[in-house]
This record gives structure tokens, C-alpha cells and sequence, in this order.
């Protein structure tokens, strides 16, 4: 059996702004990490590890610095005549299609014929700047082995009382997902998304060009999850990112001359 065409997009747009003056000249995913590497290093490693050559970079904020860092993709060997790093920055268009997007589903609603054209059968929505280590093989693994599922979301645990900062997710028999809920006041529990999330791309699309969501409670009895241990976010103020440890982490790649 063929597997199936994955496209990975990295979320590489938001302001970060709870990280202050980290973040005022420069987009979150290019901070500084362990003294070598920036954060968008590990989701993009992450990538290659998985045998993923066709990734997506979609930037709006402060793109200049992460532009400099990404080189095309050529520390991660994705700089490829066929398939490889793709760049995707905020445009001018006709209709809704292009300006601003406002959010990580905007930004796939107005990416959404380009995603369109490339004709994925699974699309790999990350984060640009959460530190962890994962085979995303596993997970698109998981997904097709549902074959009722519409969503696979990766989650990871996190004190209850810092579950306000993330989506969270409750889960039912057979890790079918029965209720989530988008940085609540009142978590509960401490389970939460670790913005790893697959898509059947068609009818993700489908829902797109409907003028849909990209997720809503009657989808719920097709999303699953998929646990992962061990990971970090930098969802929080600056005081945080700077306690993070400064190793050298084994495996991931940082652009040349970072540091």
C-alpha cells in the first residue's frame, strides 16, 4: 500500500507578544534555544527525521529574521528542485484570499488553494515553536490506521494549573477525543494540545472553502489523539523562556552560524 502524500505546514506567523521584548524585532520561532539553535529548528528536524520533504513555512510577523535564518532550507537538506522548503508569506489578492490572516485558521483558509494545488492526502499542521522531539511518522501511522478519522492531534501533559495557556482536550475510550476547549479559565485537567495536528486534507478543504472551521463540537466523535512525553512550549513570558536549560541537544539541526 502506497503511503500517502503529506504536506507539512509550520506556523511560523504569530507575534508572540507574551515574550515581550524578546519578540519586538524579530518572530518567535527564531529566538534563541541552548545557545546553537532557534526554535523553529526542532519542528523543521523533526520533519527530516520523518522522511517529510515537502514543508511549508507560513510568516506574517517579523519575517525578515527568519527568512536569514531558514536559508532556503539548506541546513535541513530541503533546499530541492522538487518539493523541499517552500516559504509561504502573508499577499495581496482578490476576495478573501489574501491580506492578514487572523490566526492559525485564517492562515490555512487563506493558503488554502495553494494547499489545494499541491494535493496532499494528509496535512501535518505544527507549531514553529515548541521544543521537543518526535517521529511524525508515528503519528500520521495512528491517523490512517482510523480510518474514521477526520483529526489526529498529538498531546502532551501539563500542570492543571498552566492548562490555561493551551487548548485542552479530554479523552474518551480508544483515545477518541470527547471535548476540547481553548485556553479556558477553568481547565479540566491537564491534558492539552501539543500543536502536532493531522488532517484528511480533503475534507479539510472541503470545510475551508465552505467558509467553515477547522474544527467544531460535531466533528469530535472523529479526532483522536496521540500522547507524547516530554516537551516544551514557549506559550509563556519571557521569565520562562529564560529558565529553559541551555544544553546542547543531540540530533537537531541548527542553521549555520547560529548562535
Amino acid at each position: 500500500m502506497p503511503r500517502p502524500r503529506v504536506l507539512a505546514l509550520l506556523l511560523a506567523g504569530g507575534k508572540g507578544s507574551r515574550l515581550q521584548v524578546l519578540t519586538e524585532a524579530r518572530a518567535k520561532p527564531v529566538l534563541p534555544f541552548a545557545g546553537v539553535y532557534r526554535l523553529i529548528d526542532f519542528a523543521l528536524t523533526n520533519c527530516v527525521h520523518s522522511g517529510i520533504a515537502d514543508v511549508w513555512v507560513i510568516e506574517q510577523f517579523q519575517p525578515h529574521a527568519l527568512n536569514d535564518h531558514l536559508l532556503n532550507g539548506r541546513p535541513w537538506d530541503l533546499d530541492r528542485n522538487t518539493g523541499g522548503l517552500r516559504i509561504m508569506p502573508p499577499y495581496t489578492g482578490t476576495g478573501a484570499e489574501g491580506g492578514w490572516a487572523a490566526g492559525n485558521a485564517d492562515a490555512l483558509y487563506r493558503n488554502r488553494r495553494f494547499i489545494r494545488e499541491f494535493d496532499p492526502d494528509l496535512l501535518l499542521v505544527l507549531s514553529a515553536d515548541h521544543v521537543y522531539a518526535l517521529d511524525y511518522r508515528d503519528v500520521l501511522d495512528a491517523h490512517v490506521a482510523r480510518a474514521e478519522a477526520a483529526v489526529t492531534m498529538v498531546t502532551t501533559e501539563v500542570p492543571v494549573e498552566q492548562a490555561t495557556r493551551f487548548g485542552v482536550v479530554q479523552v474518551g475510550a480508544g483515545g477518541r477525543v470527547t471535548d476540547f476547549a481553548y485556553k479556558p479559565e477553568r481547565p479540566a485537567g491537564g491534558t492539552v494540545t501539543a500543536e502536532v495536528f493531522v488532517y484528511d486534507a480533503h475534507l479539510l478543504l472541503d470545510r475551508l472553502d465552505e467558509g467553515e472551521g477547522v474544527l467544531d463540537e460535531s466533528d469530535l466523535r472523529c479526532v483522536h489523539r496521540f500522547s507524547l512525553v516530554g516537551m516544551r512550549s514557549f506559550r509563556g513570558a519571557a521569565t520562562a523562556a529564560r529558565s529553559l536549560p541551555s544544553r546542547r541537544l543531540v540530533g537537531v539541526t541548527p542553521a549555520a552560524g547560529a548562535g
